[in-house]
């Protein structure tokens, strides 16, 4: 779920930046549209990457992310609804979120919808 994320970070790493310049690189460029960055920096809040956690802005930037089509993003939300790990358990929005997910091509989210059926 995480591996474009990752793939980031270690991009910005070898250009031996910080972590708080990373986190801010993402929400700079998240603010201006870019899908990719919002969920980058939903997670950089969701696990506190480069500054402390902060729940409501994952969500908050997850969710925008999910919006625009990221079905990656879209994924997220329907586990982490699912599993009440970071966010506030909610059957219905896991649901919702897996078959938008699903409908998008993510096949995780795909195989989700198959066993809950």
């Amino acid at each position: 779920m995480i591996e474009v994320f990752k793939s980031a970070i270690a991009k910005l790493k070898s250009s031996s930046v910080s972590d708080e310049q990373i986190r801010e690189h993402f929400y700079t460029l998240a603010t201006q549209g870019n899908i990719e960055a919002m969920y980058s920096y939903s997670l950089n809040c969701l696990f506190g990457f480069g500054g402390p956690q902060n729940l409501g802005h994952a969500e908050y930037w997850l969710q925008l992310a999910a919006n625009k089509g990221h079905t990656e993003a879209q994924y997220s939300l329907g586990v982490f609804y699912q599993t009440d790990e970071y966010f506030v358990s909610d059957n219905e929005k896991s649901n919702y979120w897996m078959t938008v997910a699903a409908s998008n091509g993510h096949d995780e989210a795909q195989s989700f919808i198959d066993v809950d059926t």
